[in-house]
């Protein structure tokens, strides 16, 4: 996230919780919207205007059902790219 910014990019993270993390990532430069990854429609909200993903997240807390459910939300948004991170693989299916 640090090399997107440092780039220039727009950077935004989705978190499930307003705490002293997203705000650690809002100090670093990043947009932050709250949401749930279960909930389709705030994903698909938090990607609105959004070209490119990536689903990152912590091991050991079912990230492939987690990224399936990210992948689902990208579906019908203008993101023409969504990678998973630290070569967890699953189908958006």
């Amino acid at each position: 996230m640090r090399e997107a910014i440092a780039t220039g990019l727009d950077v935004q993270a989705m978190v499930r919780k307003t705490d002293e993390r997203p705000e650690a990532l809002v100090a670093k430069g990043a947009g932050v919207v709250v949401g749930d990854l279960f909930d389709i429609k705030s994903v698909r909200s938090a990607l609105e205007g959004v070209e490119a993903a990536y689903f990152v997240y912590p091991v050991g807390s079912e990230p492939h059902r987690r990224g399936r459910k990210f992948c689902a939300g990208c579906e019908g948004s203008r993101v023409s790219q969504a990678r998973p991170s630290h070569n967890t693989s699953f189908s958006p299916r």
